[in-house]
């Protein structure tokens, strides 16, 4: 009876999770309509499929991460001279758009990735007694670690726990125990994190090529139409461009200061 009631609830609570309505979601689990109302006015079940909601969007989030640099690769490919003006056009602004925000987004993420990690350093200063030897100081074996970094590569790309157990050849069991460690979910957005700068990098390298192409585009035989957006394209994305990278260097030089005299404490 427990075995079955826990199998219906997962199955509401994936449907929920997914989008059905109250009368389909009672379907797939077998049960009735009121039944599925009743859950819902638990906080738990609600929580529940929140948490399920979150974790989809986030896999979702991995998964284009992952696929970031096949799509640059797409971009640049795209503005060769025997792609429509048009088309190239737009391509150069994407790399040129997304190189900018990506940059952001990634320099972000190594602040807040600094930031967590003198938290946490100062954190087990205070907690842990001097000469206290760490819980992980003893090396995993080989096959451990291949299997961890596996199943950590898997789930950054944005692998369910089942698809992430199978490709490191652990048991689901497992693969939910190390999640349950916060060091290897931190793994998991650092790696997230590096991809991230991997692609912001990549199309940093691609805007020069970008720039190029919308210079290109000035060419008396470009259609009139893609003439005149590249050239509003090359006045509007300089002056952002600039005014990016200005911020960017006083908001250097201010987090250098302020770190200054903490240091010299």
């Amino acid at each position: 009876m427990a075995a079955r009631k826990k199998t219906y609830v997962t199955l509401l609570i994936t449907a929920l999770a997914k989008g059905a309505t109250v009368a389909q979601a009672a379907a797939q689990a077998g049960v009735s309509e009121r039944t599925v109302y009743r859950r819902l006015e638990e906080p738990a079940f609600q929580d529940q499929i929140q948490a399920l909601q979150d974790e989809m969007l986030q896999r979702a989030v991995a998964m284009l991460t992952a696929a970031a640099q096949e799509g640059i690769r797409s971009l640049v490919d795209l503005q060769s001279e025997s792609t429509p003006p048009a088309v190239r056009r737009c391509a150069a602004r994407d790399i040129l758009e997304m190189g900018m925000r990506l940059r952001e987004a990634a320099e972000l993420e190594k602040r807040l990735i600094a930031l967590e990690s003198r938290a946490a350093g100062n954190d087990e200063s205070f907690a842990a007694p001097v000469g206290t030897p760490a819980a992980h100081t003893t090396p995993p074996a080989k096959t451990r670690r291949r299997g961890n970094h596996t199943l950590l590569m898997a789930l950054a790309c944005g692998a369910t726990v089942a698809q992430a157990a199978a490709k490191a050849g652990i048991s689901e069991r497992t693969a939910y125990r190390r999640l349950a460690d916060p060091a290897f979910r931190a793994r998991i957005e650092t790696l997230r994190a590096e991809m991230v700068q991997r692609a912001a990098a990549l199309l940093i390298a691609a805007a020069i090529h970008a720039a190029k192409t919308l210079i290109d585009l000035q060419n008396s035989a470009t259609p009139a139409a893609v003439r005149r957006r590249a050239a509003r394209d090359i006045l509007e994305l300089s002056e952002r461009l600039r005014e990016r990278t200005v911020v960017e260097k006083r908001l250097a030089a201010l987090e250098s200061r302020a770190e200054t005299p903490q240091d010299s404490i």
